[in-house]
């Protein structure tokens, strides 16, 4: 069995260096030196690492949809997936100096491996220590639902949320939870119907 030597390290010292903001704005400066450039750039990923980030994500919303329906893991997925595709493109911009960037396979699978393998699994492992909200709907939810009609568009639930006192980002929050629960159903685009 492989055993690691334990040595205590003093935490007290005389010498204070610099502090973290003074050392990352001299990182900041040096990269900024280094790699600005005045032309508009561009960045891609090849059709097969497109469809590699679709098909990995989407396998990993069936999970979570099976195991915890908890609507805030699956934002947490969406960002994540997000993340993926920004993490792929700054490495490619350290490591090119071309106008247009193509994603090189080495730098997609390593934030490919990143997120999905160290990054999300974080993420959800905190989301479930995370108290969950309470069973009760705040009121102006349910005034809103009980204030739409049998049929109504997106533009009517927003004027009545709006009369409640909620807002438009709230409004669509609440008709995507009204969905999710079954309580509408989406007919044509942004057309509902209460179940």
């Amino acid at each position: 069995m492989f055993s690691i030597p334990y040595d205590w390290r003093s935490t007290f010292t005389q010498d204070v260096g610099d502090s973290m903001d003074v050392i990352l704005s001299k990182v900041g400066q040096l990269f900024y030196s280094k790699y600005k450039n005045e032309e508009e750039r561009t960045f891609t990923l090849t059709p097969s690492q497109g469809k590699k980030l679709d098909n990995t994500f989407e396998n990993i919303l069936e999970e979570i949809k099976k195991e915890s329906p908890r609507e805030e893991a699956i934002s947490v997925l969406f960002r994540h997936g997000l993340m993926t595709f920004k993490i792929a493109m700054i490495f490619s911009a350290l490591e090119s100096k071309d106008q247009k960037i193509l994603c090189t396979d080495k730098i997609f699978d390593l934030s490919l491996k990143l997120i999905s393998e160290v990054f999300l699994d974080n993420s959800l492992e905190q989301l479930k220590r995370m108290p969950k909200a309470s069973g009760a709907s705040p009121p102006n939810y349910k005034k809103l639902f009980d204030a739409l009609p049998k049929e109504f568009n997106r533009k009517k639930a927003i004027d009545l949320a709006k009369e409640i006192g909620i807002s438009q980002r709230s409004a669509d929050g609440h008709l995507k939870t009204f969905k999710n629960q079954g309580k509408i159903i989406k007919q044509e685009h942004g057309s509902y119907h209460k179940s």
